[in-house]
């Protein structure tokens, strides 16, 4: 296990995550906020949204997705990446999970690969086909399309 690089020899995990969530918002351009208790949230505002982080550090808990640490998922995605036909380069690898019990679905990325792509200022999103453009038009009711949604 590698050392923590926000720890300090003595330094208690509270002013350790203090020291953490400084860098976070030092890295996106932001300033903390301090909350209530051991709350901290970071707002960042893009072109297309504004998010609200809220900062969270851990000396002892391990971000896990059921019996898999996120760090071992993580990992297999970047062997898929490098590995015999991964393409590199500037793919970013992301781990998407879902939990049956709450229905919510969380996409997990490294701060700096999430970092990288917002600050590259080419964001693209791939278009559908028009055959998949047409097949999820006529999942929709006639009565509920928009108007010219009916156009080819």
């Amino acid at each position: 296990m590698s050392a923590n690089p926000f720890q300090r020899p003595g330094e208690s995990a509270q002013k350790t995550g203090f020291r953490f969530e400084k860098f976070f918002g030092n890295l996106l351009g932001v300033q903390p906020t301090r909350g209530s208790g051991s709350q901290w949230t970071a707002k960042l505002d893009i072109k297309a949204a504004s998010f609200l982080m809220s900062l969270k550090f851990s000396t002892r808990d391990i971000l896990r997705f059921g019996s898999y640490r996120m760090s071992d998922l993580m990992r297999e995605i970047d062997q898929a990446i490098t590995g015999q036909g991964g393409v590199g380069g500037s793919t970013i690898g992301v781990v998407v999970t879902h939990e049956q019990e709450t229905n919510n679905t969380f996409i997990t990325m490294r701060a700096e690969d999430w970092l990288r792509m917002i600050q590259s200022g080419d964001i693209q999103y791939v278009v559908a086909s028009k055959g998949q453009q047409k097949r999820a038009r006529a999942k929709i009711p006639s009565l509920l399309r928009e108007e010219g949604e009916d156009d080819g």
